[in-house]
């Protein structure tokens, strides 16, 4: 997922509220995030949206009191990269959680 190249992607198998977390350096402020999508068929790019974009302090960090939501985002098509502000939030982990229907969550890049 932070590989630097976009044809390539990570996924989760088929479930609800599929989650993906990436560390950073403890304590780093966040200012934004883009999310790649997978982009070599047009079933990765439906399987992607909705999504939420959170800073926190472990793996899958969604629901403790130092859990920062940055933004739910919801998209039609594209590879993105699709922007979240996080306002400087500081974190260990970034993570992006599917929200809605089951689904498989494909990420090609998060930076």
């Amino acid at each position: 997922m932070t590989d630097g190249n976009v044809a390539t992607f990570s996924s989760t198998r088929e479930g609800v509220g599929n989650w993906a977390s990436v560390r950073v350096q403890a304590d780093t402020p966040i200012e934004y995030v883009a999310v790649y999508n997978r982009i070599d068929s047009l079933e990765g790019q439906a399987l992607l949206s909705p999504f939420e974009v959170w800073v926190g302090s472990f793996f899958g960090d969604t629901s403790s009191l130092s859990a920062h939501r940055c933004a739910r985002i919801s998209v039609e098509s594209g590879s993105g990269p699709f922007m979240a502000s996080c306002d400087g939030v500081a974190g260990s982990f970034v993570t992006i959680k599917q929200v809605g229907r089951v689904r498989c969550l494909h990420v090609a890049e998060l930076t």
